[in-house]
Order: C-alpha cells, then sequence, then structure tokens
C-alpha cells in the first residue's frame, strides 16, 4: 500500500522507521516493554534490536513476508517477552513497520510460578535458559556466582551463555548443556568445584532441567545452591581425622623408634608394651619380671648417692602411688655391666580421673654419666692448670645494652700468673666491672670493651699482640669465646721480645738503607732444589719492583746481558766448583735498562762436605764502570791534549819565530844600509819595511785570535746587535779583498737572492768570520782558481756560503777543523801558515750571535764553509746600520786577516 494512516495503528504494538531510523512507536509496543517514546526515537533500528530490546532474531536475515518469527525481547526492567515478528516495508517512501505481538501465555512468570518464587526468595541461585542458551530469567543469588560485570542483570540477561561464562564454547559445561537439549534428560551436580582464582574456590550444587513443549526442549532451568560451607567443614572433618591418624601413627613410630626406653604398664603394674629401645636394652634385665614391682633378679639398683633402692620406692611403684618422676637417675649393677638410667615416669588417667596406665621413659645415660666424670677430672686438672700455668689466664662475662652492643664486662675469674704478669691483686678486680677496675679504660688506646664484646658475641677467635698502654706493657693474647657471652684471654708478657724487636728493626733497616744506598742486594742459591732467591734491593737493581717475578736460571739469562752470556755460563759452573767466588757482569734489566753488576759468593758444605748452598750478594756498579770509562777517557783526553799542547807550542813558536826572524833579517839590511849609501839602496828598504810590516801583522793576528778565545772562554766577549743588511755586508767584506785574490788570479764572485736582508748582528764579529773564512780561501785555492760566496733566506735563516775550488779537506778532518789548535796539516814544512785558532774562533763568534757552521769537501776539488744565522730583527731598534765601505779599521782588520798572504 501507498500511504498509511499512522493514527490506525497507534495502539497496535509496532516500530515505524524510515531509512532504518525510528521515527513512531506503537502505545502498546511501549506497553508491552515498559520503555517510553523518547527511549526509541531518532535511533538506529539495528541498535534499537540488539543494544535495548536484546532481540533474539537476527532482522537483517528476516523474512518479512513470513508472519511467524519467533523470539525474545526484554523489557526495560529485563524482562522476557516471548514474541512474533514480522515486517511490511512501504517501498516508495524508505519506510518500514515492525510488529511485535506477544504469544499467548507465554510470560515466564505465569509458566514457571515456582521459579518466580525461587528467585524472590534468592536461597538458591536459579535461573532460566532458552533452547538457545540465551539468558532470560535469573535471581540476584544466581548472578552473584557470575564474574564482574556479570554479575548484575542489565550485563547477563538477553546474553547467550558463552558471552557470560568465560571458556565456556568448546568447553565440557557446552557439551554437556547440548547433550541435556538433546537427549531431554535431567543433568544434576552433587558437587562442582568453582575457581574464582587460584587461592579462591567455591563449590556448588546444581541442577538443569529441560522443559518440553511440542515435543522439544523449550527451556533449560537451572539451579545452583553453594555448599562451599558443607563441602569445607566435609573435607576439614576428614583432614581433621587423616591428621589424628597420621599423628597417632606418627607418635606411635616416634615411641617406637625413640632413642628413650618407653615401658607402659597397668594399674596392676603389669608390662603391656616396650619399644625398640626398651626391648634391645632392658629386656635382658626385666625377661623374667611380669609386674613393675617384682625383684629384678641379680640387678641392683642404687640411687646417685650408691644407697640401695628398696623395692617397694622402684621408679614404677613410685608412679604407681601418684608421683610424677622428672630426671630420676639410678645406677644398675646387672652382672658385670653397670649403667647409669634416668627416669621419667607419668600416670595416664581415664575421663573419671581414675589411674589406667603408667609410662616410664628411661634414657641410657652412662656414656654422658662417664663423660661427666670426665669433664669433672678435665676441670680439676684445668683448675690445676689454671692456677699453676705461667701464661696468664682471665674469663670476663660481656654486659650489653637493650640493643645487644657491649658496654662493660665483668672480671670473673683470674690465676695467679695474671697477677704476677700485670701486678694487679685478684681480690680487687674478681667481680667488678672493667669501668670500675680500670678508671681510665675508655681513654685507652685500644677500644677493649668492643674487642672483648666482639670475641663474646660472636665466637670469632682473635689473636694478637698488643700494647697495654693501662698497664704500660706489650702482651702476646689469645682471646677465645668459651661460651655465648663470655670471653677468655690467654697471654703472655713480650714487652722485653718487643723491645728487641725494635731494636733488631732498626739495624735491619739501617742494613736495607745501607744495602740501598750501597746499591747492594743478597742471595741465596739451594743447590739441591734448584732454588734462587733475591733479596728486593736486587730486583731494583734490575729496575723491577720487588717480588715481581720468581729469579729462575732462565731469568737470570734473559735479564745478563747477550755479550756475556756465555762467560756467566761460566762463571756458574766455577762458583759451584769452587774455582770462582766473584765475577762482574752486564745486565739487561727493566725498560732496556743496563749496567753492571759484581757478584760474590761463598759457599756452605753439609757435615759430608756436599756443597749445599751458595750465598752472596750483587752490587750495581755501574756508576764505578762508568767512572772508570770517564777515567781512561779523561786520561786519554788528558794525553791527547797534551799532545795537542806540545804541537800547539811548537806550532806557536814557529809561527812567533818566522816573522821575528824575517823582521831581524830586515833590521840587520837596515844596519848595513846605515852604515853604507842608503840613498841607493832605497828601493830595498821600502820592501823590508813591508815584509817587516806584515810580519808584524801576522804577529798581532796571533795576539789578537788569542786574546779573543781567552775572552770567549771567560765570558768576556760581548756581542753588540744592530740591524743591518747582512747582503751588504758581506758584499763589501767580499770586494774589499779583490786585491789580494788578484795575486793568484783567482775569480771572485758575489750571489744573493735579494737586494736587502736585514738581521741583527754584530758587524765586527762579521767582519772577522768572512775575513777569516776568505783568508782560507785564498790560501788554499791554486792560481787562477775561484772562490765563490752567496747570501740566501731560508726557512728562517739567512745562509751564507763561501765556496771554492782548492786543495779540499780530508772527510776524516772535516769534524775536527773547528776545534780549537787543530790544523789539517800540523808539520813545519806546510805550503801556508796558520795558528789553528781562526776557525774555531770564528765559530765561537757565529754560536753567539745564535747560528752555526758546517763544512763540506772534496779532497782535491775544493771546500764549502756554509753559516747559518738566525732571520731575526731587534725589536727596539728603529733604524739599520749602514756599513761604512773602505773605512780604516776595516783595511788594517783585512790587513791583519790576511797577513799570511804576501804580495
Amino acid at each position: 500500500m501507498d500511504e498509511i494512516g499512522y493514527n490506525m495503528f497507534k495502539n497496535r504494538s509496532y516500530i515505524l522507521t524510515r531509512n532504518e531510523k525510528v521515527i513512531d512507536v506503537g502505545d502498546a509496543f511501549l506497553e508491552l516493554t515498559g520503555y517510553t517514546q523518547q527511549d526509541f526515537l531518532y535511533k538506529n533500528m539495528f541498535e534499537v534490536c540488539k543494544e535495548q530490546l536484546r532481540l533474539t532474531i537476527d532482522i537483517c536475515d528476516a523474512d518479512i513476508s513470513a508472519r511467524d518469527k519467533e523470539g525474545f525481547i526484554f523489557t526495560k526492567t529485563f524482562e522476557a517477552r516471548e514474541i512474533y515478528m514480522f515486517i511490511e516495508e512501504i517501498k516508495n517512501i524508505n519506510e518500514k513497520i515492525y510488529y511485535f505481538v506477544e504469544k499467548p501465555d507465554s510470560r515466564l512468570e505465569y509458566k514457571f510460578q515456582y521459579v518466580e518464587q525461587i528467585s524472590l526468595d534468592n536461597s538458591c541461585g536459579i535461573c532460566i535458559y532458552s533452547e538457545d542458551l540465551i539468558l532470560l530469567k535469573a535471581n540476584q543469588a544466581f548472578l552473584n556466582y557470575l564474574e564482574e560485570p556479570y554479575n548484575i542483570k542489565e550485563n547477563s540477561i538477553g546474553l547467550n551463555i558463552n558471552r557470560f561464562i568465560k571458556g565456556f564454547e568448546g568447553d565440557y559445561h557446552e557439551e554437556k548443556m547440548r547433550e541435556i537439549i538433546k537427549k531431554r534428560e535431567v543433568y544434576r551436580i552433587s558437587q562442582y568445584e568453582h575457581k574464582k582464582s587460584e587461592t579462591c574456590k567455591f563449590y556448588w550444587e546444581s541442577s538443569i532441567i529441560p522443559i518440553l513443549e511440542n515435543g522439544r526442549v523449550k527451556y533449560l532451568i537451572q539451579n545452583i545452591t553453594d555448599i562451599t560451607e558443607r563441602i569445607l567443614n566435609r573435607k576439614r572433618i576428614e583432614e581433621q581425622n587423616r591428621l589424628i591418624k597420621e599423628q597417632k601413627e606418627q607418635v606411635e613410630a616416634i615411641i617406637e623408634n625413640m632413642s628413650d626406653a618407653v615401658i607402659i604398664f597397668d594399674k596392676a603394674g603389669k608390662y603391656t608394651n616396650f619399644n625398640k629401645t626398651a626391648r634391645e636394652d632392658y629386656l635382658p634385665i626385666l625377661s623374667n619380671l611380669s609386674c613393675a614391682g617384682d625383684k629384678i633378679g641379680k640387678a641392683e639398683c642404687y640411687d646417685m648417692d650408691w644407697n640401695l633402692i628398696p623395692e617397694e620406692d622402684m621408679p614404677s611403684r613410685r608412679v604407681i602411688r601418684g608421683e610424677k618422676l622428672l630426671g630420676y637417675r639410678i645406677c644398675i649393677k646387672y652382672e658385670k655391666t653397670t649403667m647409669y638410667i634416668e627416669v621419667n615416669g607419668v600416670q595416664i588417667y581415664d575421663k573419671e580421673g581414675s589411674f589406667t596406665a603408667g609410662v616410664l621413659c628411661c634414657q641410657n645415660v652412662t656414656e654422658k654419666v662417664k663423660i661427666k666424670n670426665k669433664l669433672r677430672e678435665r676441670e680439676e686438672k684445668y683448675k690445676s692448670l689454671f692456677n699453676k700455668m705461667n701464661l696468664g689466664h682471665s674469663y670476663y662475662k660481656i654486659i650489653t645494652d637493650e640493643s645487644g652492643q657491649p658496654i662493660d664486662y665483668i672480671i670473673t675469674e683470674i690465676n695467679p700468673a695474671y697477677e704476677k704478669i700485670t701486678g694487679n691483686n685478684s681480690a680487687k678486680l674478681i667481680g667488678k666491672k672493667a669501668t670500675e677496675a680500670f678508671p681510665n679504660i675508655k681513654k685507652s688506646s685500644v677500644d677493649w670493651i668492643a674487642l672483648f664484646g666482639k670475641v663474646a658475641l660472636t665466637g670469632e677467635p682473635i689473636s694478637m699482640e698488643v700494647y697495654s698502654d693501662i698497664m704500660d706493657r706489650w702482651y702476646n693474647v689469645n682471646y677465645y669465646c668459651p661460651k655465648k657471652g663470655y670471653t677468655a684471654a690467654i697471654f703472655s708478657d713480650i714487652t722485653l721480645i718487643k723491645e728487641s724487636e725494635k731494636d733488631l728493626e732498626r739495624i735491619q733497616k739501617r742494613l736495607i738503607e745501607a744495602h740501598e744506598l750501597a746499591h747492594l742486594g743478597d742471595w741465596e742459591f739451594d743447590v739441591a732444589k734448584n732454588n734462587i732467591y733475591w733479596s728486593d734491593e736486587i730486583y731494583r737493581i734490575y729496575g723491577f719492583e720487588p717480588q715481581t717475578f720468581v729469579p729462575t736460571k732462565k731469568t737470570l739469562s734473559k735479564y745478563t746481558h747477550p755479550e756475556d752470556l756465555e762467560c756467566v755460563k761460566q762463571a756458574e759452573e766455577d762458583l759451584i766448583n769452587g774455582t770462582l767466588d766473584s765475577m762482574e757482569y752486564r745486565y739487561m734489566g727493566a725498560n732496556s735498562k743496563m749496567g753492571w753488576i759484581s757478584l760474590k759468593a761463598k759457599k756452605s758444605f753439609d757435615k759430608n762436605g756436599n756443597l749445599i748452598f751458595l750465598r752472596g750478594t750483587i752490587q750495581d756498579i755501574t756508576e764505578r764502570k762508568l767512572l772508570e770509562e770517564e777515567i781512561i777517557k779523561a786520561k786519554e783526553e788528558a794525553e791527547a791534549a797534551n799532545k795537542l799542547k806540545s804541537e800547539y807550542i811548537a806550532n806557536m813558536s814557529h809561527e812567533l819565530r818566522t816573522p821575528i826572524n824575517v823582521m831581524l833579517g830586515a833590521i840587520q839590511l837596515f844596519e848595513l844600509y846605515v852604515n853604507g849609501d842608503m840613498l841607493s839602496n832605497k828601493g830595498n828598504m821600502v820592501k823590508h819595511l813591508a815584509s817587516m810590516k806584515q810580519n808584524c801583522l801576522r804577529i798581532l793576528r796571533l795576539v789578537n785570535n788569542l786574546i779573543d778565545t781567552t775572552k770567549i772562554d771567560a765570558g768576556f766577549m760581548q756581542i753588540e746587535l744592530k740591524n743591518h743588511n747582512i747582503v751588504s755586508v758581506v758584499e763589501e767584506i767580499t770586494l774589499s779583498t779583490s786585491e789580494f785574490v788578484k795575486l793568484k788570479n783567482i775569480e771572485l764572485v758575489f750571489d744573493c737572492d735579494s737586494e736587502e736582508i736585514i738581521i741583527a748582528c754584530d758587524v765586527d764579529m762579521i767582519e772577522r768570520i768572512i775575513l777569516n773564512l776568505l783568508s782560507n780561501a785564498v790560501k788554499f785555492t791554486k792560481v787562477n782558481g775561484y772562490i765563490h760566496v752567496n747570501v740566501t733566506r731560508k726557512e728562517g735563516k739567512v745562509i751564507i756560503s763561501i765556496k771554492d775550488n782548492g786543495i779540499g779537506i780530508p772527510q776524516d778532518k772535516l769534524n775536527t777543523i773547528f776545534e780549537r789548535y787543530k790544523q789539517v796539516n800540523k808539520s813545519f814544512t806546510r805550503e801556508q801558515e796558520g795558528s789553528g785558532i781562526g776557525l774555531s774562533l770564528s765559530k765561537s763568534l757565529i754560536e753567539m750571535h745564535g747560528g752555526n757552521i758546517s763544512a763540506k769537501s772534496i779532497l782535491g776539488e775544493g771546500s764549502e764553509f756554509i753559516i747559518e744565522l738566525p732571520d731575526k730583527k731587534i725589536a727596539f731598534e728603529y733604524r739599520k746600520e749602514n756599513y761604512v765601505e773602505n773605512n780604516h779599521n776595516f783595511i788594517e782588520k783585512m790587513n791583519v786577516e790576511f797577513s799570511d798572504i804576501y804580495k
């Protein structure tokens, strides 16, 4: 139909939806479910059916043409209502009408009134399931058995059982429920254990009753009764009975297996039971007895005072009379056996208080009595030893505070030796607290109370040497704990020993220090055991920490210089054979340390004359060896110096005599000229005057060099630095020597990298240096040779090179030419003159500038002298000095320096 008048359906039970949204609800449906219209309007129909109504019919699968779909819905108060449902669809406006018709006489509260009554009573849990196992009804008692949150109606009514019982699906319970529905039989569980947790268990009694309609199971009614208390009570009783039985068996087993003998007798005195120990130990004595009061055959019983016990006072008779015996000790003598027994006896009474049986518990204490007797004997011996021993002995009881910490001790016992050693009287000490007996005890350097307390409370013995400032003595003490809370001490006075030890320690310390100062260590070699002992000083000699390794022959070889190894091995054999008692060799120690060792040995023999020990010393003689080497070297140097001195004096004499002879010859000629015709010899006179002047300059040069050398040695030579263009200085000096160069037709070349290099230098010293090197170059360069002078700057240095192609210098002389008085040719017949001071002086002047000089040469090809000067200026000088060419002083210096070169 195309249109529907809504008012005509108002009293019917329906829900009207448009696009699956609720737009109207019939009054009859609201009355049926207990909801209001606002509870449904504008909600999704699927959510309404699933969440609010909990409809058991799937509306998605429902055949809208069918009018007999059956199921359940649930009211607002969670009451189940069995309904027919069909759907009418209005296609052109996307509307649906869901009709819900309650089945007549289907309400559970009317069908199962007894269930309703039980539910209201809540005395037991009861519920109703549908055939699909949907929970239709349940009282609170049933819900209480469910776990949270399903223990309230709104979270469980209308749900399938597998939703609120965990693990139901696929479990034994699901299988059982399906079986009940299939077989239609009542199922009862007399005891079901339900675990809420590992420690929380409940026991239920339950039955499930299938309700049939039209030949099939329509409902399942389950009732549950909590029988936890009943089950627990039953189990408790069973457990108590089991425990009683076990305890009875345990008591019987304990009695049977007790080390003490147990004998039971009745009120008539008749023996009724013996345990294992009684049967084994006492039955031979009691085998001829039937009653507790019978005389014990040949056995005799004595009390501990050795009084014979009469028959009426035997332990069993006394128990029958009503006495309780506790620790009653008797001695039984039977044939050749003496047995000591400690007896405990009690009565057993019935409910009316009548004597029913007596029990004797007998313990064989024969060994204990024997031990006690031995202990008594030992105690007497101990007392005797305690009083007669030479060692001091004392006994203390520790006093503690509430926390168990020792705060004092009581002196309980001291022996006579204690009095003798300490000088204290026992009458003034015994029974007193330590703080009373020794008022200054807490000021002592030793905490005696804590010390005694530690031994007494821990039981740990302590042995120590201790100084008592109370007694002003040294004692060797052994503290021990004779029993908990007590400390005993055995001690001796060792004051004299300690004083002797101090003296010995001082002597040993002095000996060790002497060994250390002398680098002297001692050693010992056990011939039989092949063991070597070293003192600590020997380790230090080798450069090791003491006791770093165990000395052996292998380690000795390892730390012996390889060149001396064979000699040392041979020396070891000679030491053992007695043909050698000392040797010196080199060692290689830690961190490549090397030195010399002096080893001395002494042999020890047994009574049969066999060598058993080698003992001796090892001394580090490295300093002595070095000193000896220095002495030898100094001797050689002194001899060389002496030889050099002789050569120098001879050379110097030659250097002085030659110009003097020349000048003397010239003077003699002048005398002849004066006596003759002077004017006719004018040319010769000029020539001789020039020769005299040159030789005077030679002597002046020699004297100047000697004076300057002496000033440098004495530290009087001062350097005056000024900023100069070193290029200009060297160039001017070089070019000024051209007159002397021309004499041998030598090519003189000056070259440089730059026109100006300003450095701080002493120009006078530079002149001396360059002139000396140039004069040497001129002297030793052949005719038509060359001399090249070059100035360069390189890596913070100024390098001046003077190179020639002269006679050269042998390679073995290059290292000595800068040494004072050293000459390549020392003979008096050498071609060129010279004192051997010039190069040495030049080197000293260069070093005063912070530079150095070196030489390269090939014999027969020439030499090169290289000067390196620092490329530095003085900061406080703001102008550079100009080097003045051809000044009179320079010409004089040049003439002096070139005085060996004859024009």
